[in-house]
């Protein structure tokens, strides 16, 4: 079941889905400093954009080079229902005491700052980390999570929807959890 609040005059969602599906202005993947497409959800997308999609990739690479961690960079992704991608560098997981829940609330900021900017007003965001970079779900839900209900509370810009998509029916439960607590702890 689908999960919702708003943060100021955004409305934030919690969906199960396949965030390379889903029709909103732009979606919001990982990906690694060199755009190599090695994890799962940048990989996904590569596979649902096809040639114009790894083509706007090859061109952001050597435009802008290698990303540091937090970095977020868009590109217009013609062929994918979302028009555009913004992507960003999450922090690789070692033990929770190296500076990673700052670095990922970073990237969750620079993706929002850059689809203010670009005055998107729907985003669709995969969790960033947690796959190949091994960052724990329940932790990284629970930095999403409070990164949009701060961020989103107090500038909003043109975002009106955040929908925060996970496809593992697993995965799901996990963040399911950590949404209720979050909602108990700052919305109340």
């Amino acid at each position: 079941m689908d999960r919702e609040l708003k943060a100021g005059d955004v409305t934030v969602r919690l969906v199960k889905g396949d965030l390379s599906k889903e029709a909103v202005d732009v979606v919001v993947g990982p990906t690694d400093r060199e755009f190599s497409g090695a994890g799962g959800v940048d990989a996904a997308l590569r596979a649902a954009g096809g040639d114009a999609y790894l083509t706007a990739l090859a061109e952001k690479k050597e435009e802008h080079g290698p990303l540091e961690t937090s970095d977020a960079v868009w590109i217009q992704a013609t062929s994918l229902p979302a028009k555009n991608v913004i992507l960003t560098v999450g922090p690789k997981w070692a033990d929770g005491y190296a500076g990673e829940f700052v670095a990922l609330e970073r990237a969750y900021k620079a993706a929002l700052s850059l689809a203010q900017k670009h005055e998107f007003e729907t985003l669709a965001f995969a969790s960033i980390s947690t796959g190949f970079f091994g960052f724990p779900d329940d932790r990284a839900g629970y930095v999403a999570f409070n990164t949009f209900v701060r961020e989103l509370s107090e500038k909003s810009g043109s975002i009106k929807e955040v929908r925060f998509v996970v496809e593992d029916d697993e995965k799901f439960k996990v963040y399911e959890g950590i949404w209720d607590e979050v909602v108990r702890t700052m919305m109340n």
